[in-house]
């Protein structure tokens, strides 16, 4: 979709047929017939009529609500299944409860919570964006690649660090709360615990200055890799080396923010500025949204295993590679078969690589 070619010509709030449409023309028509008593506001004119117009409308609403519980199947029958979604979050929920239970040499304390709290986060992403995706709300789906890739950023840089790494990741949150505290004015806290002002004192204390950054949790990280003591989230991407992921970041910003008109063109469809279930762009989401996710779990069960190298991690690992390597796969042809312009991209890149015969 190109800005010069999609500019929309209209809006489109139902392309599904309902009543809301004309329960909505008829309080406009009455709106416009009426004339407000003298004691009564535009405002209490419009609640007058919505009054009047309830029992309509909430029948319309119900029509409506009905048959968005019919969008998955819409979905799945124009774009086929998401079941590779699906698979992929339920496997590595499984995957990470057995790594986590078994007897056996495991990785430090930290490190363990740590990379737990990011599988299972990363997991949960999975989830939503499946959610989205089936039913139809692609753009959406894309604003969640941040988180993924967010974590995917955070495991490399603690890969480069140690257990010390996760250790002040973890104790980081007390930094944080304590400035959301001050940006909001929260002064409660719960009796007979340090509030977050007290831990954030003591850990500046035990870990330097420096740790009282957005990122200063990373600040040693980043003092030896780019002598930088105080480092931002881009001194974490070049430590991290993400550029293979760049476009899709850069999909997933402008799919988040409000203020970036580019954004805007997430939500046209057919040329008309469309708020609901479309089957665009659902596949190609979905596949790429598995390629991030493999990255990223990739990345943080092969931390797992160097931390815990035994057969259980190499299992985990091997088994996650085999079940999103199939997803990519499977995803991947048909996003090839389905989309003209995905299969020329294709080809011509596989043009690319052959020798030349001139």
């Amino acid at each position: 979709m190109s800005p010069a070619s999609e500019m929309p010509v209209n809006s489109d709030p139902e392309l599904e047929p309902d009543g809301v449409e004309a329960v909505v023309s008829k309080a406009f028509s009455r709106y416009r017939r009426r004339r407000p008593r003298n004691w009564q506001s535009a405002e209490e004119a419009m609640d007058e009529i919505l009054c009047e117009l309830r029992g309509e409308l909430d029948e319309a609403i119900q029509y409506h609500y009905d048959f968005a519980a019919q969008v998955p199947s819409l979905i799945t029958r124009d774009v086929g299944s998401l079941i590779e979604l699906a698979e992929a979050a339920r496997v590595h929920q499984l995957l990470i409860h057995v790594v986590n239970a078994s007897p056996g040499h495991k990785p430090p304390p930290d490190v363990q919570y740590v990379l737990t709290g990011l599988l299972i986060r990363a997991i949960a992403t999975l989830s939503e964006i499946e959610v989205l995706l089936k039913n139809g709300f692609s753009y959406g789906a894309r604003a969640r690649w941040r988180t993924l890739y967010e974590i995917f950023v955070v495991s490399r840089v603690l890969a480069l660090g140690n257990r010390s790494t996760a250790t002040r990741y973890r104790e980081h949150r007390w930094v944080m709360l304590a400035r959301e505290r001050k940006r909001t004015g929260e002064t409660d806290w719960a009796s007979g615990s340090p509030t977050p002002e007290a831990m954030e004192v003591r850990l500046l204390r035990r870990f330097g200055k420096s740790f009282g950054g957005e990122y200063g949790w990373a600040a040693v990280v980043s003092k030896r890799k780019l002598n930088r003591a105080t480092p931002q989230w881009a001194d974490l991407v070049t430590l991290a080396d993400t550029d293979v992921l760049r476009t899709r970041v850069q999909a997933a910003h402008h799919a988040v923010h409000g203020a970036d008109a580019l954004g805007l063109l997430g939500t046209v469809r057919s040329s008309l500025f469309h708020a609901g279930a479309s089957p665009d762009g659902v596949l190609v989401t979905a596949r790429d949204t598995i390629n991030l996710f493999a990255q990223c779990t990739g990345s943080l069960l092969s931390l797992w295993r160097a931390y815990s190298p035994n057969k259980v991690s190499e299992s985990a690992e091997l088994l996650s590679r085999a079940i999103l390597t199939d997803a990519q796969l499977a995803l991947g042809y048909r996003v090839l078969a389905a989309d003209p312009a995905e299969r020329r991209a294709w080809q011509d890149a596989w043009a690319s690589l052959l020798p030349s015969t001139t």
